[in-house]
């Protein structure tokens, strides 16, 4: 039998991704800048990895061994693949420097947003990392 302060942990835990993913969407929704960041002025948190978090909370407060009915370990086991595919196509998206359109299925950026954010974004680190792969 798990100690209390380790189910409250867990509960915790999946309260906390799902709030994180709430507060990014509702800065997407709201165009809310310093919701959709992390800290100000830099990249912007993807409103689909906003999503990920939420459904992911889910997964894991449904996953809570008290809460295991069938139907609870089916809508777990759906959020997860749900979470493991968006990751798989952002992963492709990065391995072959192309646009599946998944970050845009939700919100689309505003350009002033994408020319404003401070730093490199993945994609300029990938592409780095493939032209020193390349030039070795």
């Amino acid at each position: 039998m798990k100690a209390v302060w380790l189910r409250n942990a867990e509960r915790w835990a999946a309260s906390l991704a799902v709030l994180a993913g709430a507060a990014v969407l509702l800065g997407w929704l709201l165009d809310v800048a310093l919701l959709k960041s992390v800290l100000p002025g830099m990249a912007t948190i993807k409103a689909t990895t906003a999503l990920c978090f939420i459904v992911s909370g889910v997964a894991f407060w449904l996953g809570i061994p008290e809460m295991k009915t069938s139907k609870a370990k089916f809508v777990a086991m759906v959020s997860s693949v749900l979470v493991l595919l968006t990751a798989g196509f952002t992963l492709v998206e990065y391995l072959f420097s192309s646009n599946l359109g998944l970050n845009e299925a939700l919100f689309q950026e505003r350009a002033t947003a994408t020319a404003s954010s401070a730093g490199p974004s993945c994609m300029t680190y990938m592409r780095r990392w493939e032209q020193g792969k390349a030039g070795a």
